[in-house]
């Protein structure tokens, strides 16, 4: 048995940071999971729940005790409520709960990223027969140092052929980031190509779901 051979699952994916920093952490972290999925068996964000330990405020999803909150969240990110969401951790999660099945080639050919020492967008393309999906993300916005000019969005064409196996053809369009999720209405395309024009804010990700 080879380090090919070897199955995996990621622990613990809640980290000392709120706000945008957590959520650019968590979505970071799909697409090498994806990468990996023939291997990957899963991945464990450590609390659903709101839970504190030695000062920090883990978890997914508000929760407060019969007698006291569990935690007190910073002033620019306070608790959300009983079984609400704590967005920038919630939404990193809802803005891939459709990838699923096979991934498929995807390519982000963004010249103004060129210069970008580290990856700071990404795609990934995966189908179940049932849909097709493709999820974009763009991180932190990029700064180039020498023009001082700072890629505060980026714009892309997604041209992909469908697969034969997906027999619907209407387009869900949803954005996420740290704060919010948006679902635009269903769209009809024709034919078996996804051929559209989105626009991706740093800190945010765009699905779109053919079904």
């Amino acid at each position: 048995m080879g380090l090919d051979d070897v199955k995996f699952i990621v622990t613990e994916w809640d980290f000392w940071i709120y706000g945008d920093p957590a959520f650019d952490y968590i979505m970071q972290r799909w697409k090498p999971v994806a990468d990996h999925a023939d291997r990957c068996i899963g991945t464990l964000h450590y609390r659903w729940e709101e839970y504190q330990e030695g000062g920090y405020v883990f978890g997914v999803m508000g929760h407060v005790s019969p007698d006291k909150p569990y935690g007190a969240l910073p002033p620019e990110w306070p608790n959300p409520g009983v079984d609400k969401p704590i967005t920038y951790r919630y939404d990193a999660f809802w803005a891939v709960r459709h990838c699923r099945g096979p991934q498929f080639a995807a390519t982000v050919d963004v010249p103004e990223l060129k210069t970008s020492l580290s990856t700071r967008a990404y795609a990934i393309a995966t189908s179940n027969n049932d849909q097709y999906n493709v999820t974009i993300y763009y991180g932190y916005p990029y700064g180039n140092t020498a023009s001082g000019h700072s890629v505060d969005k980026i714009k892309l064409h997604v041209k992909a052929p469908i697969p034969p196996g997906v027999k619907g053809r209407s387009l869900v369009i949803e954005t996420a980031n740290s704060h919010t999720t948006s679902e635009a209405p269903p769209q009809q395309i024709t034919g078996d190509v996804l051929d559209t024009v989105v626009e991706v804010p740093a800190l945010s990700a765009v699905s779109l779901t053919v079904h």
